[in-house]
């Protein structure tokens, strides 16, 4: 008989793209998977069945104290209803409700394994786990306590130091964090990186040159991608000055973000700037592989050591040697950094400014140096698969279903 694992994320699950990874390789084995996330975004289905039965649901998002009866009303009935709001980020009323939403829904699912990512409802998730006498994993893929700071730091840290021990099994992102939550109390942390499937960053050249053109990008010496959060940490501004500056570099930037604003009016003001919104996944790889390097460029100060960008294993790093692009990326800045430096898959820069930038545009149209960095890409690709993280997931999972 089938194991039911359920998993709690707190996001909108759609573009979750390290939980539907592993949702998908768990089903793929066998298991019976249901992810519960929360409804950040309007008209966005709150019940859907993804491929190999993933089953979704979101639950309503209470951000506002004037939301606050109406929301227990539909708490009270556990109808979720249909999303009706566009939440950029939650607070501590939101996550008091995610937690009471987790508690009213799973209390009368059949759940073997419960795994909760991130730390927002590691605490109910633990507590669950309990009460159905279920297996529980904890996945985080950030650093927790530097996503806070001050005393509520502190208090991230003390109950994540006091539920490590008590999880049955814990995995991350890479080893930086794996040993941070070994030092906080986990008895044994498993990598199960953000890897990619080199295949599914494979298209037909044809494909891929009508696509440049479809873009308005094939009279471009060189195409830059960014796909992501489009926020101040991750070095966009420097990246659209310099492109402004360099009319033979095209741009192709798409996410969402506190800078969405900037990045539109870049579009709108420069011809060589393509700004896409948010796109799936597919989508994602083409972008990605129809450029000549993935720009990932997050922000690192001295005063951060050990701040959460110290930890940081990006899925664009992962995109980008699946697709067998070069990285450009912040020297310093995360294990991602350390990664890049020991494959020689990117060019890492001491500074970001449009100046080095354009340096960094011009290395990118020597051939032979563009040659040179795709190769290390792919070759790091082979390392980086996103079939070795999957099989250490799935042996991970095999020894709690045999405890």
């Amino acid at each position: 008989m089938s194991k039911h694992v359920v998993m709690v994320v707190k996001s909108s699950v759609y573009g979750d793209v390290r939980a539907l990874a592993a949702a998908r390789a768990l089903a793929t084995a066998g298991y019976q998977v249901a992810i519960y996330g929360e409804g950040r975004r309007a008209n966005v289905p709150t019940r859907a069945m993804l491929e190999s039965g993933i089953d979704v649901a979101l639950v309503p998002v209470v951000a506002t104290w004037r939301r606050v009866f109406r929301g227990l009303w539909q708490l009270l009935r556990g109808d979720i209803g249909q999303t009706t709001v566009n939440l950029k980020s939650t607070n501590l009323l939101s996550l008091f409700f995610f937690n009471l939403w987790l508690l009213r829904l799973l209390w009368a699912r059949k759940i073997d394994i419960l795994h909760c990512h991130n730390f927002p409802p590691y605490p109910a998730a633990w507590l669950l786990a309990k009460l159905k006498r279920a297996k529980l994993v904890y996945d985080a893929h950030e650093n927790a306590p530097s996503l806070a700071s001050g005393r509520k730091a502190q208090l991230v840290a003390r109950v994540e130091s006091w539920l490590l021990p008590r999880t049955d099994a814990v995995i991350t992102v890479g080893e930086r964090l794996a040993d941070a939550l070994k030092a906080r109390g986990a008895r044994e942390v498993v990598v199960v990186g953000n890897w990619k499937r080199a295949q599914d960053y494979r298209f037909d050249e044809q494909a891929l040159a009508d696509k440049r053109a479809a873009l308005g990008l094939s009279d471009y010496a060189v195409i830059i991608t960014y796909l992501g959060s489009l926020d101040p940490n991750r070095s966009l501004l420097p990246l659209l000055e310099a492109v402004a500056q360099s009319p033979n570099v095209g741009l192709l930037i798409g996410g969402r973000g506190s800078l969405e604003q900037d990045v539109q009016a870049a579009a709108q003001r420069f011809p060589n700037v393509r700004f896409l919104g948010w796109v799936d996944e597919r989508e994602a790889a083409m972008c990605n592989a129809l450029a000549d390097a993935i720009y990932c460029c997050l922000r690192e100060d001295a005063a951060e050591r050990g701040g959460n960008v110290y930890f940081a294993m990006p899925n664009k790093l992962f995109e980008a040697f699946a697709a067998g692009k070069p990285t450009l990326a912040t020297r310093g800045a995360g294990e991602m950094s350390e990664v890049l430096e020991r494959n020689g898959a990117g060019i890492l820069l001491d500074e970001v400014t449009p100046e080095t930038l354009k340096g960094v545009f011009a290395q990118l149209q020597d051939p032979a140096t563009l040659t040179r960095l795709q190769a290390a890409a792919r070759q790091a690709g082979q390392i980086y698969h996103w079939d070795v993280a999957a099989a250490r997931l799935l042996a991970a999972y095999e020894e709690l279903a045999g405890a």
